[in-house]
């Protein structure tokens, strides 16, 4: 989630890293924890309540969001009306890039990843225990990719159908507990890719359907998310304050997601750094700022997210379990 916050300002520097592996990542971890022990038409039920229903509290808290900060800023989004149909109709399509063809609809922002995770669980669940299920999930990725350069369907179809590849992943990877044991030369050989492709700028964008390096940011989305894993679990081992913060954070990035996309699509960003430029600011510390005060407010939305009772039922939030 600080990754994928990171990546929303067009640092260079910051995208280079972080587009190899964060929305990747977030789908083998959903895929880790996958399970089939619920009937598939129970499992959708339960993933629509809770990936849907907070697509939709979220595209509502944009509309709010946009609304107040049209007014504080002297309609810096123009016309209110236009705003509120703009915003409508985002979250109908909740396409995460803007697009022409063939409806031209504009895109609601971070927001089109619940759909496509609730479509990347989905495919998964009905395919983790056929025998075929890896040749299913290559298609599937195939076909996502292929059609994306063509035509946009509603609700991030296609990055959902190829965003059930890393899903898979993740389910393969707790079935033969591959996280659990350490791999040094793998590790090695990961974090070599994983440099190779920061150093090339080869990297998977699977919300427009661009997969760079001719297939090689898919290797290199599960290298670079191997490493960070195993960070994870050197961090946790090697300094627990730190583990025990980004264990709570990472607990709650659901309405983590949920705030930082009201304030990516609703606040003018550029009026800050404008701002902090005029103080002489270097584009570095301009950053910093910016990225750090994101996070404050998604850090805030979580606390919101535990405090207030309809928020935190409509947000499926549940009290963060603490780190040993």
């Amino acid at each position: 989630m600080l990754a994928i916050i990171c990546g929303h300002f067009g640092i260079a520097t910051a995208d280079r890293v972080v587009y190899v592996f964060h929305v990747p990542l977030f789908l083998i971890i959903s895929g880790y924890f996958l399970s089939n022990k619920r009937a598939v038409g129970d499992f959708v039920r339960l993933r629509a309540r809770q990936l849907l229903v907070p697509y939709y509290v979220g595209c509502a808290g944009i509309l709010v969001a946009a609304l107040f900060f049209n007014t504080v800023f002297l309609r810096v989004y123009g016309g209110y009306r236009e705003l509120c149909v703009r915003i409508l109709r985002a979250s109908l399509f909740a396409a995460g890039t803007p697009f022409t063809e063939p409806f031209g609809f504009p895109h609601i922002g971070l927001l089109w990843f619940l759909w496509a995770l609730f479509f990347a669980q989905i495919i998964t669940r009905c395919l983790m225990d056929r025998r075929d299920a890896p040749v299913w999930v290559v298609a599937l990725f195939l076909i996502g990719w292929v059609t994306s350069s063509r035509f946009k369907l509603p609700l991030s179809f296609q990055p959902g159908i190829m965003g059930a590849l890393f899903v898979y992943c993740g389910v393969f990877a707790r079935r033969y507990d591959l996280f659990s044991r350490d791999y040094p030369v793998v590790l090695l050989g990961c974090l070599a890719l994983f440099g190779y492709c920061v150093y090339t700028t080869t990297y998977l964008n699977i919300v427009n359907g661009y997969v760079g390096g001719h297939g090689l940011s898919v290797l290199g989305a599960l290298a670079a998310s191997y490493v960070v894993i195993c960070v994870s679990k050197w961090l946790a081992n090697s300094s627990l304050s730190v583990a025990r913060a980004i264990n709570w954070y990472g607990q709650l990035t659901l309405p983590a997601m949920v705030f930082h996309a009201m304030q990516d699509y609703s606040f003018p960003i550029w009026m800050l750094s404008d701002a902090l430029r005029g103080l002489g600011l270097p584009n570095p510390a301009i950053h910093l700022v910016v990225v750090g005060l994101c996070v404050c407010w998604s850090v805030v939305g979580c606390h919101l997210s535990l405090r207030l009772p309809l928020l935190r039922s409509l947000l499926c939030v549940k009290e963060p379990v603490a780190l040993d």
